[in-house]
């Protein structure tokens, strides 16, 4: 802390206790709070490890109290882990945690608190009293871990995403009973193969039976929940490309339009399919305003037309070889102005 009304301390700062005799630790600096005040700590993420470390401490807590906003601030730590063989024992005071999102409380399957050592507390939250009941009597032998979970504290539960196509590691994401997931989009630049030959790109997630969009939530059960990869066939676009096109990666097509009509084709025999994806493997402009494409237009009172998409079958989704790919409409036609 910075003793004074206008400095903050931000940042991170990690404490490891490894070995000795630790007869005191203080979450705070001094007794008229100049040190440990809300405004001075409130961007500072304060973690404690013990690492192998076996003994007793005596633990001192400050309550800070109500901020100018009359809403009590916690002087708790972020984060508190307990590895390779720590077995401690707490005395005078609980170990106050900040309710604050993505704080954690975590043992490796060697470490736990002594019988009798004082728990883990959470700081002014309503029924937000000891992580898990009775910490101070856990056994060595299972890993666990709490987060905070917007209300209460809560063990981690993993969420698995996988793929049954392609060699992709399975995505893992750490979350708590009741906690809104963001489902990810981190394959939306995979391509895949299936038993056909037929190359496929990642659409969405599957879980429960219910089709999810990247992006979607998902609440987290007791548990976690394993969700599936959904792969829709997938046409390329490569405007570069000199020979006979048929669509795959190795022989894209150069026009958008093509690969769009195409995907009807591939559909015929993926009747099960959620969608499409038009791959682009370069940029890509699209001419919206060629005779003959698969736009048609209407237009306003001044003349102006509106190029419009004739809809396909299924959903199309237009992917880039890289976030940085871009797709750009162009109007070629001087004598009908887009707008």
């Amino acid at each position: 802390g910075f003793n004074g009304s206008i400095y903050r301390v931000a940042g991170t700062f990690t404490a490891y206790i490894k070995g000795g005799v630790v007869a005191n630790i203080m979450d705070y600096g001094n007794s008229a709070y100049t040190l440990a005040g809300y405004t001075h700590l409130q961007e500072c993420t304060r973690n404690l490890v013990f690492d192998g470390f076996r003994g007793t401490t005596t633990y001192y807590h400050l309550d800070i109290g109500n901020t100018a906003e009359n809403v009590k601030a916690s002087n708790g730590l972020d984060n508190l882990s307990f590895i390779n063989g720590s077995s401690v024992n707490f005395t005078n005071h609980a170990v106050h945690m900040r309710s604050k999102i993505g704080s954690y409380v975590y043992f490796d399957s060697t470490s736990s608190l002594q019988e009798g050592s004082k728990g883990i507390a959470g700081s002014f939250v309503a029924n937000d009293t000891y992580l898990s009941t009775p910490l101070n009597l856990r056994a060595f032998g299972a890993e666990e871990k709490y987060v905070w979970a917007n209300h209460l504290w809560s063990s981690v539960y993993e969420i698995t995403l996988t793929s049954s196509l392609g060699a992709l590691t399975p995505i893992i994401i750490e979350a708590a009973v009741g906690q809104s997931v963001f489902l990810p989009n981190d394959w939306v630049h995979e391509i895949v193969t299936d038993d056909n030959g037929q190359e496929m790109g990642f659409y969405g997630w599957s879980y429960g039976g219910v089709f999810y969009h990247a992006g979607d939530r998902i609440e987290t059960p007791e548990n976690g929940f394993t969700a599936e990869a959904v792969w829709v066939p997938a046409v390329f676009v490569d405007p570069t490309f000199e020979g006979i096109s048929i669509g795959s990666s190795t022989a894209p097509y150069t026009n958008p339009g093509d690969a769009y009509l195409a995907l009807e084709t591939v559909w015929a025999s993926y009747p099960d399919a959620s969608g499409g994806i038009v791959h682009l493997m370069q940029d890509t402009t699209w001419d919206v305003m060629a005779e003959g494409g698969v736009f048609t237009w209407t237009s306003n009172a001044s003349g102006k037309y509106q190029p419009n998409l004739q809809a396909a079958s299924k959903p199309v989704e237009f992917h880039g070889e890289t976030d940085a790919t871009v797709l750009k409409l162009w109007d070629s036609q001087e004598t009908k102005t887009a707008f």
